[in-house]
């Protein structure tokens, strides 16, 4: 699009809005010569749109002939005339000066969109106001330049705008959401792409705190030689990329990011910054030091690997458990801070003799650097390294005394415990996880639970892998109703285990079953007893609705997925589109290529495709349009807080209406009470399922009549 090109004349700085244009001279505190007016004059005549330049006072300065024709008015009638006496519009819908509202936009560093309904000679003539400040040499303000396109009546205007802003604000309340919630990186930056905001998860995952951020641009976060990546994700023309995103401690990690933009482009933008999975990411804030630390005289971290992977080989052969304890010093940064860094290494090699001095005979202490410190624990349970997490908090809580200095710190120790398969870094994490996961005004977590999950796991894989020879698998079937007539539409396939006297939900079985490959196996039969169950209904003379299957990432992967389906449907002697295919939000950005590459071949199949549990992989709708979908299914985690929660209402409403933008039918899971019901139908949701409306129940207690509405 064609701009104005507003650029000093002398040797002051430049501020570029275009191309080709006219030159005007913006250093100056006001147009007043004969010249540079005209200048200024000419170049709004070259605009495409009607404009306007204003003053700091809202004050209209010159008008282009599009402007005066569309409005009917002489330059003369305009010139002269202040913004702030027209009814205005701003773009939350409340009324406010035309002059205030532009300054208020330019200080919040974006475009302001306004409607203002302007009576020249008694005739009102509503417009919308697309408002640009212009800046000096030294960034302040001096003019505004205002495009204007005529709207026919104001109430249109009004419309048009709120309609818009609405987008723009759910947006931004749902990246807010995020932002507080995820435990992914998530940035805002405004138009000029300059960081406004960074979450917590970002400080946690790439080091940086928010105040070292704001005010850089985007693009600083970001591998150099991805910057280019970026950029074409930052404006639209590329939807699915990893970069590398720069750790504080100058290291690279692998992400997705998804770009979320307001639909104008004008305002705030965010980014999620979803880091991939892979061993490169894995949290390594610990330097790789020599054998042994200088500073303290203990094993730096890979002698300290070293030695508990030995440990952990003998223990796994004599079953002896081996316990490890992360310890880290609370705001032990404030000592360099106060006294130097030379107080703090005796402060550090004082902890380093009281930690080691509360140890056990045999027991491995290692320093992995700054103020972390590692103890390896052969032989003791969870009780007797309890015990010695406890001796290490009796020995800081007398106070430290060098160099009269004296200091109190507080040590926060992490606690867990082997199985016997786990790899060094494994029971490291483990344990670090459980100190950071602590209580504020606790000093000791003990990650117990961890290893009595791990030893059920291990008696559950072995159970699950003979739960599909020995016919324990149940398929439970779901009604999906269409919210308008009530009136069943689909079915949701969902499995059990029929472990002994219990029936095992999926939530306790799949995540292992994809975890060990056994998943493959399991969607097989699911795929293979829904299709006999639509065999057998059509048999008996009843005309079931389509039923959804949902596939996991690992069988995305598969090469022979999609013949294992088409033959499936074949030999069950039904038609393909009573099968319909869900593939959850997680699965689809797991890998991207792979699952757009089965999705299409399952699309050139004529079969109906869903994405799953939508809003907990934290992709953009934008994002999906790359996949052949025709139906998104709203996870229940939203759904739950409708009507009663302002987040989660203003998520699903935002979804819904970006999906309808998408011609996608959008489905809500989990839907429980009469409040929920109401709001979706009140947001214009297409179809709902939940126990509300009926449990997972076998077919044998389903009732298939699809020409009675359910009574609700």
């Amino acid at each position: 699009m064609t701009e104005i090109d507003l650029r000093d004349q002398g040797d002051r700085s430049e501020r570029k809005l275009g191309s080709d244009a006219e030159l005007v001279d913006l250093a100056a505190p006001e147009l007043a010569d004969t010249e540079r007016a005209e200048r200024a004059h000419r170049s709004l005549e070259r605009l495409p749109d009607p404009a306007a330049l204003v003053d700091l006072d809202g004050t209209v300065l010159d008008a282009n002939k599009l402007l005066r024709d569309q409005w009917s008015v002489e330059l003369d009638e305009l010139a002269g005339r202040a913004l702030g006496s027209l009814e205005t519009w701003d773009c939350d819908g409340g009324r406010m000066r035309a002059a205030d509202a532009i300054t208020q936009a330019a200080r919040m560093g974006r475009r302001a969109t306004l409607i203002v309904n302007a009576e020249f000679e008694g005739r009102p003539t509503p417009a919308e106001f697309a408002v640009e400040p212009l800046l000096d040499r030294s960034g302040d303000i001096v003019l505004f330049l205002l495009r204007v396109t005529q709207l026919n009546n104001r109430a249109t205007a009004i419309a048009q705008l709120e309609s818009r802003n609405m987008v723009v604000d759910r947006l931004t309340e749902v990246t807010e959401f995020l932002s507080a919630h995820s435990s992914d990186v998530v940035s805002s930056h405004n138009h000029d792409e300059l960081i406004m905001r960074f979450n917590d998860a970002g400080t946690a995952r790439l080091g940086y705190l928010a105040r070292d951020l704001v005010g850089t641009n985007v693009r600083s976060l970001v591998h150099p030689d991805d910057v280019e990546v970026l950029e074409g994700l930052l404006d639209g023309s590329t939807t699915a990329e990893t970069v590398r995103v720069r750790h504080i401690d100058g290291s690279d990690r692998e992400c997705m990011p998804q770009v979320l933009a307001s639909p104008d482009g004008s305002t705030v933008g965010h980014i999620i910054w979803r880091m991939m999975q892979s061993a490169s990411n894995e949290p390594s804030p610990l330097p790789e030091n020599k054998a042994q630390d200088p500073l303290t005289g203990l094993l730096g971290r890979p002698a300290f690997l070293d030695r508990l992977q030995g440990e952990l080989s003998r223990a796994h052969e004599s079953l002896a458990p081996v316990a490890v304890l992360y310890c880290d010093i609370e705001r032990f940064e404030s000592i360099n801070e106060l006294h130097g860094a030379d107080h703090g290494d005796k402060v550090l090699a004082e902890v380093a003799r009281r930690i080691t001095a509360s140890a056990a005979p045999g027991d491995i202490v290692a320093r992995f650097g700054g103020d972390e410190f590692v103890i390896a624990c052969p032989g003791a349970d969870a009780a007797a390294a309890t015990e010695r997490a406890q001796a290490i908090q009796t020995a800081f809580g007398t106070e430290f005394n060098l160099a009269d200095i004296t200091t109190s710190l507080r040590i926060r120790v992490g606690v867990t415990t082997s199985v016997g398969d786990e790899a060094p870094t494994e029971l490291i994490q483990r344990a670090a996880a459980a100190m950071y996961q602590m209580a504020d005004d606790d000093n000791i977590a003990v990650d117990d639970d961890i290893r009595t999950a791990r030893l059920s796991r291990i008696g559950t894989e072995h159970s699950l892998r003979k739960a599909v020879e020995r016919g324990e698998l149940r398929l439970h079937y779901q009604p999906e109703l269409d919210l308008e007539t009530n009136r069943l539409v689909g079915l949701e396939a969902l499995v059990r285990w029929q472990r002994e006297e219990t029936l095992v939900g999926p939530a306790d079985f799949i995540p292992l079953a994809e975890e060990t490959g056994l998943i493959g196996e399991i969607g097989a039969w699911v795929l293979a007893d829904a299709c006999k169950q639509v065999r057998t209904w059509l048999d008996d003379g009843i005309e079931a609705p389509p039923v959804w299957v949902n596939l996991s990432a690992r069988q995305l992967g598969e090469p022979g997925l999609i013949d294992m389906i088409d033959s499936t449907i074949t030999n069950a002697g039904i038609d393909r589109h009573r099968i319909s295919i869900e593939v959850t939000e997680s699965a689809l950005m797991e890998d991207a290529e792979t699952a757009e590459e089965q999705l299409g071949r399952l699309r050139d199949l004529g079969m109906s495709l869903g994405i799953d549990d939508f809003g907990t992989g934290y992709s953009s709708l934008a994002y999906l349009t790359r996949f052949p979908l025709d139906v998104l299914k709203i996870d229940r985690s939203f759904v739950a807080g409708l009507g009663v929660n302002r987040d989660s209402t203003t998520i699903v409403a935002a979804i819904i209406d970006l999906a309808h933008a998408l011609d996608l039918v959008v489905i809500a899971e989990g839907v429980e009470t009469p409040t929920q019901l109401a709001e979706l139908r009140r947001l214009n949701c297409d179809q709902a399922l939940g126990f509300l409306f009926s449990k997972p129940v076998p077919a044998a207690d389903l009732s298939l009549d699809q020409a009675q509405p359910l009574v609700l």
